[in-house]
């Protein structure tokens, strides 16, 4: 759920703290951890860069609430046609 007060998307790409920065970073911690277990006794890569998510729809900033996310493009449209007919 996004906290009151937090911006659902940043000012800038990298500038402000908000929800889309978080899921960003979450998704990138996932990748790592994904990437370091399936090299565990072979020889360490880079881990592949994730898609960012996507926000389906926004909260104001002040509004605290449920944000519908999707992790891949495939799953967006899908939703999105679900959310909107």
């Amino acid at each position: 759920a996004k906290p009151p007060f937090l911006r659902s998307t940043p000012v800038h790409r990298f500038v402000g703290k908000s929800l889309t920065n978080q899921l960003v970073g979450y998704t990138l911690q996932q990748a790592v951890a994904k990437s370091a277990a399936a090299a565990e006794g072979s020889r360490p890569s880079r881990a592949p860069r994730p898609e960012p998510p996507l926000l389906l729809h926004r909260l104001d900033q002040p509004t605290s609430g449920v944000v519908l996310c999707a992790k891949t493009k495939a799953a967006a449209s899908i939703m999105q046609e679900c959310w909107h007919g």
